[in-house]
C-alpha cells in the first residue's frame, strides 16, 4: 500500500473542491455587484446585434450534449462618449439546452431596439440590461454541493485507505 504523497483521488477531489469554491465566489460577487448596480444612473442604449453560438459537446462515452447561448450587443452613451457591452446580467452567458429557448430570450431583445442600460459611474464601460444576477440560488446550492460532495469522498477515500493499511 502507498504511504503519502497525492493519489489520482486526492487530485481530483482538490480540482472538484477548487472548483466549487470558484463557482461559489463568482457567484457571491454577481450577487454583490447586482445589489450594487441597484444605484447605478441608466441611460438610453440601442440593441445592434444578437446572435447565438452552438455548441456541441462530446463526453468520453461518445454521447453528445448541445447547448445554445444566445448574446445581446448594445451600445450607449454617457457624457457624449459611446460604449458597448453584452453583460446582459450579472448571470453570466444565457445558455440553453434548445436553440427555441435561445431565440425566445433573444426576442426580447430585437436588433435597433431601444433599452435602459445601467452603468457604473465609476467605470462607464461596465454596464447590464437588468440588475440581477439570475441563476444564483442554483449556482449557490451547485457550488456547496460540489464542495460538500469534494470532502466527502476524500474523507471517504482516506478511511478506505485506512482501513486497507490496517488490515
Amino acid at each position: 500500500m502507498k504511504k503519502g504523497g497525492f493519489g489520482c483521488t486526492t487530485i481530483g477531489l482538490l480540482f472538484m473542491l477548487a472548483m466549487g469554491a470558484f463557482w461559489l465566489f463568482y457567484t457571491i460577487n454577481g450577487m454583490k455587484l447586482a445589489e450594487a448596480s441597484q444605484t447605478w444612473p441608466s441611460t438610453t442604449g440601442i440593441v445592434e446585434d444578437t446572435w447565438i453560438d452552438r455548441e456541441v459537446d462530446t463526453d468520453s462515452d461518445g454521447d453528445t450534449r448541445t447547448t445554445y447561448k444566445a448574446y445581446v450587443k448594445y451600445s450607449y452613451q454617457v457624457n457624449g462618449a459611446t460604449y458597448s457591452s453584452q453583460r446582459v446580467d450579472f448571470g453570466g452567458t444565457k445558455s440553453y439546452g434548445s436553440s427555441s429557448r435561445a431565440e425566445d430570450f433573444l426576442s426580447q431583445y430585437p436588433v435597433g431596439k431601444q433599452v435602459e442600460v445601467f452603468y457604473d459611474p465609476d467605470d462607464v464601460g461596465e454596464a447590464v440590461l437588468v440588475r440581477e444576477a439570475s441563476g444564483a440560488t442554483v449556482s449557490i446550492i451547485g457550488s456547496i454541493a460540489m464542495m460538500i460532495i469534494s470532502v466527502v469522498s476524500w474523507v471517504g477515500a482516506l478511511i478506505k485507505r485506512n482501513r486497507g493499511a490496517v488490515l
